[in-house]
């Protein structure tokens, strides 16, 4: 297994935070969209101007910035330059909008790595000097922002992409309608919102069935008229094609799972199919998901996935894993 991945998690699981610099957040505890982007400047960029540099790949539909704050020295490289020795990791939130929680999470750990620094852990140091992470804390800015002027329902989820055949364009702009009933002992929630779903927006698998996502415009899992038909999917696709990730998280709220890559169809795999490294990738990351159960008390499951992500066809295959965390 790649020490570098295993670094990273185990860092990943530190949640004491020290001198914590972060801002109260105005959207019930979460920052806001420009309270995230005035973080990175002032709290990040200036406060470790050796380690911290932001670079824009992208603009939302509503044409707001797509941002990534990068850290380590190899961020001071010409841009997209690849270096093959250093080792590059990729963080994401805020793919669907009313997940800040994953966003937070993030925030929380990039705060208390740099804590770190000034406590000359020399651990991180070295972390910083030999390797580079990048974090695209707000995939979906409109929708986010959204939620902000709507905080009483924000429950924006999907972009504010709008194709012509659409049939939800003249609906109101969050939810339509908002439905709780109890069903066969469970719960259901039944939403409309105009949008594209950029989690189900990526080309790998792209709709191969109505399972994991929809054709239908008015839906949650409404994954666009083609791969990469909104901006924000192309700001992520440009990025990963233009450096050299060994390892991906995608962060989402609420599930307590960790999801790996990939599935496509109903196929079981049995314990044969798999290679030697891949089972010991799978065994870290069981015992990564006990580690989260033990530190938090919350059951956190590790699951085979995933459909119409980031992984495959942007470069992050099983020996370069990239995987889906939901808070």
């Amino acid at each position: 297994m790649n020490k570098f991945i295993v670094i990273i998690l185990i860092i990943s699981l530190s949640i004491a935070v020290t001198n914590s610099k972060i801002p109260k957040g105005k959207l019930k505890g979460h920052l806001t969209f420009k309270q995230v982007f005035d973080w990175m400047e002032n709290q990040v960029v200036s406060k470790f101007p050796n380690y911290a540099i932001t670079y824009d790949i992208g603009r939302s539909v509503q044409n707001r910035p797509i941002r990534v704050l990068c850290l380590g020295e190899d961020c001071f490289r010409q841009r997209y330059e690849i270096h093959p020795i250093i080792g590059e990791t990729h963080y994401n939130s805020l793919h669907h909008a009313r997940e800040p929680l994953g966003m937070m999470t993030l925030i929380v750990f990039i705060d208390d790595l740099l804590s770190q620094i000034k406590l000359k852990n020399f651990t991180i140091i070295n972390l910083l000097r030999t390797r580079r992470l990048d974090f695209v804390l707000v995939v979906n800015p409109d929708g986010y922002v959204a939620n902000e002027k709507n905080k009483h329902n924000g429950l924006k989820r999907k972009n504010f992409g709008i194709h012509s055949n659409d049939t939800c364009q003249n609906i109101q702009p969050y939810l339509k309608d908002l439905l709780l009933y109890q069903q066969n002992n469970s719960y259901k929630i039944m939403k409309t919102e105009i949008g594209v779903d950029l989690n189900r927006n990526y080309d790998f698998c792209f709709g191969i069935d109505v399972k994991g996502s929809s054709t239908n415009p008015c839906s949650l899992d409404y994954h666009g008229p083609f791969p990469f038909s909104e901006p924000e999917t192309q700001a992520i696709k440009y990025l990963i094609e233009n450096r050299f990730y060994g390892v991906a998280f995608n962060y989402h709220a609420f599930g307590k799972e960790i999801l790996l890559p990939y599935s496509c169809d109903n196929t079981i795999l049995k314990s044969e199919d798999f290679t030697f490294d891949q089972i010991q990738i799978m065994n870290f990351y069981k015992q990564y998901a006990d580690r989260l159960t033990k530190g938090i008390f919350v059951r956190y499951l590790l699951l085979l996935y995933t459909k119409n992500l980031l992984f495959q066809e942007m470069g992050i295959h099983m020996d370069n894993i990239g995987m889906k965390i939901e808070i």
